[in-house]
C-alpha cells in the first residue's frame, strides 16, 4: 500500500484531478461545510453515507441496506475514481468504505480531511474544566466493526493499541467494557499535534487512565495529521505478535489516526477494530485549519 500525502492552508494547495464519485457524511461544523463544498465542485456524483451500529444497516442517500450489501452497492457507481470526505464521516464508516473498495478490486482511493482551527470546549468556566472538550453527546458500547471482528476474551491472546485524543472518558470505558489486559496494551498520542500545545490537553486527559492501568512503558507517538506514522506504529507492534496472537486497534484520537487504522486493518485479517460510534455534537469546532488529501494505492 502506498499513500501520497498533500496538505496546505486551503484547497488551492492540493493537486488533484476530478473524481467520479464522492462519499460524505453529515455536516457538523465549518469544516464539514467547506469540505463538502469542495467535494461537490470536484465530483460528478456525491452520496451521503450513514452507518447505524445498532441495526448494522447503512444508508446511502435514500437507499438503506445491510452492511453485507455495501460492496455490491458501491460497485455500481464506484467503478472509476472515488474520494471519501473523512471530516464528516466517522471512523467506522471510513473503514467500511475502504474495506468494500478493496474487496471490489478498486486499486486506489482518495481521502479528504480538514483540521479544525479551534475545538470547542466545555461551557463550564471553572479552572477545573479548562481541558474539557464538548465534542460528542453520547456513545455506543465498544464493539467490533463488521469486517474486522475479533473476539476479546480470556482465551484469546490479544494485544491492543489505543489511538487517543482529548476524550479520556472513552479510553477509560474500554477497560470497563472489554477484556483487554493493560500489560498487552499500547497508547499512541498525536505528536506533533495539529497545533503546538494541543498535545498537552491529550496528555492531561488520558494520563489518569495510563497510570491506573500501568501502561506507562508502552506509550508511542505519531503525528496527529499523519496516517502513515500510525500505520508504521501498527506494523511495528503487529510484526512482534507471537503465534496465535491478534491485534485490536481502538481509534479514539484524531481522524488521520483513524484513517491509518482503517487502512491497516483492511489489509490484515488478524487485526480488528473496536469502536464506540460517537454521536458527534454539531458545532464541535470552529473555522477551518489545514487541508489534507491522502491518495491511497492498494497493493
Amino acid at each position: 500500500m502506498y499513500i501520497e500525502m498533500q496538505c496546505g492552508p486551503d484547497p488551492s494547495y492540493l493537486t488533484h484531478s476530478r473524481w467520479k464519485t464522492g462519499i460524505v457524511g453529515d455536516i457538523l461544523d465549518d469544516r464539514g461545510t467547506e469540505a463538502i463544498e469542495f467535494i461537490k465542485k470536484n465530483c460528478d456524483t456525491v452520496c451521503t453515507l450513514n452507518y447505524d451500529p445498532r441495526s448494522l444497516n447503512i444508508k446511502l442517500d435514500e437507499m438503506e441496506m445491510t452492511v453485507d450489501n455495501i460492496e455490491s452497492s458501491l460497485k455500481d457507481f464506484c467503478k472509476d475514481s472515488l474520494i471519501l470526505e473523512t471530516t464528516t464521516l466517522r471512523v467506522d464508516e471510513i473503514f467500511l468504505c475502504c474495506k468494500a473498495v478493496q474487496q471490489i478490486g478498486i486499486s486506489s482511493i482518495s481521502l479528504l480531511y480538514t483540521e479544525p482551527q479551534r475545538y470547542n470546549r466545555s461551557q463550564k468556566s471553572e479552572v477545573l474544566y479548562r481541558r474539557n472538550f464538548d465534542l460528542s453527546t453520547e456513545y455506543e458500547p465498544f464493539a467490533g466493526i463488521p469486517g474486522s471482528m475479533i473476539m476479546l476474551n480470556v482465551a484469546c491472546r490479544t494485544k491492543a493499541i489505543f489511538l487517543v485524543g482529548y476524550e479520556g472518558q472513552r479510553f477509560m470505558k474500554v477497560f470497563d467494557q472489554k477484556d483487554i489486559r493493560p500489560e498487552n496494551s499500547y497508547v499512541v498520542f498525536g505528536v506533533p499535534a495539529f497545533q503546538p500545545g494541543w498535545e498537552m490537553d491529550a496528555f492531561a486527559n488520558n494520563i489518569r487512565v495510563i497510570k491506573r492501568e500501568g501502561i506507562v512503558k508502552n506509550v508511542l507517538f505519531a503525528g496527529a495529521q499523519n496516517p502513515v506514522s500510525v500505520i508504521e506504529a501498527l506494523e511495528q507492534i503487529h510484526g512482534a505478535l507471537g503465534q496465535n496472537e491478534y491485534l485490536v486497534v481502538v481509534p479514539i484520537g484524531t481522524k488521520p489516526h483513524g484513517i491509518g487504522a482503517a487502512l491497516f486493518v483492511c489489509q490484515h485479517d488478524d487485526v480488528g477494530i473496536i469502536y464506540d460510534h460517537p454521536n458527534r455534537k454539531p458545532g464541535r469546532s470552529s473555522q477551518v485549519g489545514t487541508w489534507h488529501l491522502f491518495n491511497v494505492t492498494f497493493g
